[in-house]
């Protein structure tokens, strides 16, 4: 547009001929008039052309300025938004946290719970120890026939019991020997027998042989037959071994005696002797474990 303005303003300053390439051959006073016409409608042009480069200008500037205002606003409002964006996500951020917070607060403490369940309390049939097996003779470590089924009572009140019967169908001594017998007797150097009998040790009066893998619930049944059919009474005294002999002795750290210094005094021979003038011994034999498979 500029140089279209230039050249036209050229054109009005020159003198007309024939070799213009903007002005057709003419008489001189068709030449000073088509002069005079030429430089007028040039003129004309020319302003014309400049309004219209300064307003394409000015539209071009005002558009140009409206487009950067858009933006300008676009970009604003972006910001806007992302900023919002980000504080609702710090927002939602700072609200999870206080939930799980809260939560984790909230949730109740179950170790004392587990505890409890990993370690079933001392059952009230065992009393303060008061003697120990490393003190008082192995043929002194009887238990009734009904202390027997009462101990054999506490221990089906636990979840070890309950663990063992729903994994195979039955309980053995190797199942509560180490959750139940030891864990109940642990550091006090007394077997249950005579945790059972704090008053005054028991004589045995009846040895029972049986074997680890038995079924205890089948043991107890065949006792309590034996029992009916001899006519002896439940306060009979059997040897138990299990349950006469102090099992957690062999732990590191405990009080003792160990299994070895227990079986020093020939607890079995002792025990069958003295038995002789009582009922004797019992051989108990259960359909989950054969007693001389042992």
């Amino acid at each position: 547009l500029w140089l279209e303005r230039d050249l036209l303003l050229q054109c009005l300053a020159c003198s007309p001929s024939r070799d213009c390439a903007f002005v057709p051959s003419c008489s001189e006073a068709e030449s000073a008039a088509a002069t005079a016409t030429t430089r007028a409608k040039a003129t004309a042009r020319a302003a014309a052309t400049i309004t219209t480069a300064i307003t394409i200008t000015a539209t071009a500037t005002s558009n140009s300025n409206s487009n950067n205002s858009i933006n300008s606003n676009s970009n604003s409002h972006s910001k806007q938004q992302q900023q919002q964006q980000q504080q609702q996500a710090t927002t939602t951020a700072t609200t999870t946290a206080t939930a799980v917070t809260t939560t984790t607060t909230a949730m109740p403490d179950c170790s004392s719970a587990a505890r409890d369940v990993e370690s079933p309390a001392v059952p009230q049939c065992l009393p303060a120890p008061r003697w120990s097996n490393s003190k008082v003779p192995p043929q002194c470590w009887g238990m009734s026939v009904a202390q027997f089924s009462e101990f054999l009572c506490s221990c089906r009140e636990t979840h070890i019991w309950a663990a063992a019967k729903e994994s195979k169908g039955y309980v053995n001594l190797y199942d509560i020997d180490a959750g139940l017998v030891k864990l109940w007797t642990r550091n006090t150097g007394s077997g249950v027998a005579l945790r059972m009998n704090p008053q005054k040790p028991l004589p045995a009066e009846l040895m029972v042989s049986h074997c680890w893998g038995e079924d205890l619930d089948q043991c107890e049944e065949a006792l309590l037959d034996f029992c009916g059919r001899h006519a002896l009474p439940l306060t009979r005294a059997v040897w138990f071994c299990a349950f006469a002999q102090y099992q957690p002795g062999d732990e590191p750290g405990d009080v003792g005696p160990t299994i070895a210094e227990q079986l020093q005094l020939d607890p079995f021979g002792s025990v069958i002797k003295s038995t002789k003038s009582g009922s004797g011994m019992v051989v108990v034999h259960t359909s989950c474990a054969k007693v001389y498979d042992r």
